[in-house]
């Protein structure tokens, strides 16, 4: 596991992986700022698969 975490290209794919989840996040209720923030420090792949089971936020 701390071989992983070692990887020089381990950090950029994480932060890279953390934008795409805030762009896919600005139209939920967390937006960019909110899905980014949570996807940097929990995972992810875990906040992303989350962002798709929610529906976005619809204005009326």
């Amino acid at each position: 596991m701390l071989g992983i975490v070692i990887n020089p290209a381990f950090l950029p794919a994480w932060i890279i992986l953390s934008v795409i989840c805030g762009i896919i996040g600005s139209n939920r209720r967390t937006g960019f700022w909110g899905s980014f923030l949570l996807a940097l420090i929990v995972s992810p792949v875990l906040v992303f698969i989350a962002l798709r089971i929610f529906k976005p936020v619809t204005t009326k």
